[in-house]
């Protein structure tokens, strides 16, 4: 983040004061603050419930919103219909896909909580997984299941006719992160 940070200083240096110059650094001061006051709520968190709590709640609000308006995933998922879990070691989560919408995210799921297949893997490679730019082994969920500790588990039939709404919102984790 500090680096990113540091390039966007350089960057709001060496723009010409003109016209544009001075609504453009305003601009792109506003997007700055606001990337970094995200980021922080997503890393800063505590391992005793309370901030964690809220943190997966605003996670699973937010993966619903991208996911339900995706413009991929409305063109290709009519059918995509199905449950499944993301098991990222403290933190798990079951999504329930009705038709191409995310119909709800169960962030506290128990022991009888059904789904149709499951990924898990240890936080550090959810966390690689959900960078802007992935490390290699962690691009996709079957990379990781090779490289990686990810397991799949569960009807694979059902993860195969989905394969690629669910590739897509592995894809959008990129933008919003993981809550561990």
């Amino acid at each position: 983040a500090k680096t990113t940070l540091l390039t966007a200083s350089n960057l709001l240096t060496s723009v010409r004061d003109n016209e544009f110059g001075s609504v453009f650094r305003t601009n792109i001061s506003k997007l700055i603050a606001q990337r970094l006051q995200e980021q922080s709520k997503r890393t800063n968190c505590d391992t005793k419930g309370g901030e964690r709590e809220m943190q997966k709640n605003e996670w699973a609000a937010w993966f619903v919103e991208a996911t339900n308006s995706d413009p991929v995933i409305a063109s290709h998922g009519r059918n995509f219909t199905c449950k499944y879990m993301l098991d990222m070691g403290s933190v798990s989560a079951i999504v329930e896909m009705v038709d191409g919408r995310a119909h709800r995210i169960n962030t506290d799921p128990g022991p009888m909580d059904s789904y149709d297949f499951a990924f898990r893997a240890c936080a550090a490679t959810w966390r690689d997984m959900s960078r802007a730019v992935p490390e290699p082994g962690c691009q996709g969920v079957f990379a990781a299941s090779a490289t990686r500790d990810m397991k799949i588990e569960g009807d694979i039939p059902v993860l195969m006719r989905n394969l690629g709404n669910v590739t897509r919102q592995v894809e959008l984790l990129r933008n919003a992160g993981v809550p561990v």
